[in-house]
């Protein structure tokens, strides 16, 4: 008579395989350093190199006027005939130059010359003989990104190092989540603001201030940035949750 074994169940069930190992996080928290700490010092330091191109040209961003005219004949502050080439109704998309009155206007890249390049309504002011404010605010938004980087990657890393020790829900990684994601929001609207009050000095120099100037400088917010922050702030909430779940579960040990 053969007696067949009934096969047993299994007792424990086979853990789900990590979507990275541990080693893996490790090495990714070191390129998460290494890219902050890159952005960090070369977005001061560029940053800081615009106050040493004092009286060269500086780039900055503008917008054509609504109901702007094709040419505007007059004079500059300084006294100097010409006209100012603004926009070309008939080809709306076609780029355009701006030529300063008095100022040679060839290709904007030498010396005294100012350009004005772009499609539609948004447009670039190249400009020469700037000053060091209107260096540092136009690359102020790089400083500010770089420093938020910088301070970003640093709490990141502390969090990936503690997922890789398996302690996620460790003391701190909750404010840290809840701090990038204020560092985002910070860093988009630096960005976005501080270039324009160098844009405004531009103007304000070359003589292209109030409602009669063909350009005008304003902000534009960039959304897409700062949709990642309700995210990060729910991130840091369920990260606060697990602490006191984990807390909460050590006290019944």
């Amino acid at each position: 008579m053969t007696q067949h074994t009934e096969p047993k169940a299994p007792t424990t069930r086979q853990g789900k395989r990590a979507f990275a190992s541990p080693g893996m996080i490790r090495t990714l928290a070191g390129a998460v350093m290494a890219v902050g700490v890159v952005a960090g010092i070369s977005g001061v330091a560029y940053d800081l190199n615009g106050a040493t191109q004092a009286r060269a040209a500086v780039v900055v961003g503008v917008h054509a006027r609504p109901g702007a005219v094709l040419q505007v004949d007059g004079t500059t502050p300084i006294g100097a005939p010409g006209s100012v080439l603004v926009k070309d109704g008939a080809e709306p998309t076609a780029p355009f130059g701006l030529t300063i009155p008095g100022i040679p206007a060839d290709t904007g890249t030498s010396p005294g010359a100012s350009s004005l390049e772009g499609h539609g309504d948004t447009l670039t002011l190249h400009s020469w003989d700037s000053t060091v404010p209107e260096q540092l605010l136009s690359r102020g938004g790089f400083a500010v990104v770089g420093l938020c980087m910088g301070v970003g990657a640093a709490w990141l890393r502390r969090v990936l190092i503690s997922i890789a020790e398996g302690r996620p829900f460790q003391s701190g990684n909750a404010a840290r989540i809840a701090g990038i994601g204020g560092l985002v929001a910070l860093g988009s609207l630096a960005n976005d603001i501080i270039p324009v009050f160098g844009s405004n000095l531009v103007l304000q120099r070359l003589g292209l201030t109030g409602a009669s100037s063909p350009v005008f400088a304003e902000v534009a917010l960039s959304l897409g940035p700062l949709l990642a922050v309700p995210f990060l702030l729910a991130l840091a909430e369920a990260f606060r949750r697990g602490a006191e779940l984990a807390k909460e579960v050590e006290g019944l040990v």
